[in-house]
């Protein structure tokens, strides 16, 4: 069964799923028609204790599908759901290295085209972790009512506890960019070329 986070929540995955060694982290959103024309990117960075990348490697985004180790990396689009997710990571959790303590999953409106664009036109945020082995989801969080005008979202972490990893439905938005603000304040140096590939997630 799913278990609901109301936004500031946080539950433990091993007692929500004793049996997840790998993560799907599933991101999703609905937006109105006016924003048809507007992309949405998704990224992860894998921060350390200081809450910054260790190196540019642990910056995962469309233009760097994966970490150099590979424990995160961006799933395929065909191997989407799409009725379920338009992006989304698979996490191995204990290929991730000992000083990796929190994954920060962000949402950024690429407002090239579109200069006033917020997320506070969507009616809805989503991510939602599943067992990547089983296919079973176990966790879930909407954004209903809290997204204003900010055009990047870090509302989700997984972070490394005492007792284990963890999930919070964190609550921040920011009035910035990708890659360039919200890259460097993660701590990221180098800003690959921005080469799109051919496809648009709405």
């Amino acid at each position: 069964m799913t278990q609901a986070l109301p936004k500031g929540g946080n539950a433990a995955i091993a007692q929500a799923d004793p049996t997840a060694r790998a993560l799907f982290v599933g991101l999703s959103w609905e937006a109105p028609p006016a924003m048809s024309s507007v992309v949405i990117d998704a990224s992860v960075f894998l921060l350390n204790a200081d809450g910054v990348v260790r190196d540019d490697s642990d910056f995962v985004f469309y233009n760097q599908e994966a970490d150099i180790s590979g424990a995160v990396y961006r799933l395929p689009t065909d191997e989407l759901d799409r009725t379920q997710d338009q992006d989304g990571f698979v996490v191995v959790l204990s290929a991730l290295s000992e000083d990796v303590r929190r994954l920060a999953f962000c949402l950024t409106l690429d407002t090239a085209s579109t200069s006033n664009a917020t997320f506070g036109a969507l009616s809805w945020v989503q991510a939602r972790l599943v067992n990547h082995d089983s296919g079973q989801e176990f966790l879930r969080y909407r954004d209903n009512d809290d997204v204003g005008p900010e055009n990047c979202l870090d509302r989700r972490r997984v972070y490394r506890h005492p007792n284990g990893w963890k999930f919070k439905a964190v609550g921040a938005g920011l009035r910035w960019r990708l890659p360039q603000a919200l890259a460097a304040h993660f701590g990221v140096c180098w800003l690959p070329m921005r080469i799109r590939p051919a496809r648009m997630w709405r």
